[in-house]
């Protein structure tokens, strides 16, 4: 069975800009999202994050809402290119309101 085959919850494919503090190392970094789900979110950044690294994150959804908060923490994160990175972060809470704003707009 294939990583894809394990996941619990379904992941969209989303585009949002992304601003995360790393609580550990007091710093404000940015990114964007390439796919979300109740647990989880995938996102390309130019800061090297290294797993377990707690983060608090900020998703930029163009609803003319409040940016969307949540917590996680880096599960694997790894180079795609020359300092580009792709990371996944586990969410401790999302509110299913929020995925509905951003499955909205997603489609």
């Amino acid at each position: 069975m294939d990583e894809e085959d394990r996941r619990q919850f379904v992941r969209f494919d989303i585009n949002l800009p992304i601003k995360f503090f790393d609580v550990a190392n007091n710093k404000i970094g940015v990114a964007k999202s390439h796919d979300i789900c109740a647990k989880g979110i995938g996102f390309t950044t130019d800061t090297n994050l290294n797993k377990g690294t707690e983060l608090e994150i900020w998703l930029d959804v163009p609803d003319e809402q409040r940016p969307i908060y949540t917590k996680g923490n880096v599960v694997w994160s790894m180079i795609i290119s020359q300092d580009l990175y792709r990371v996944g972060v586990y969410l401790e809470k999302v509110d299913f309101l929020d995925i509905s704003r951003i499955l909205r707009i997603g489609h």
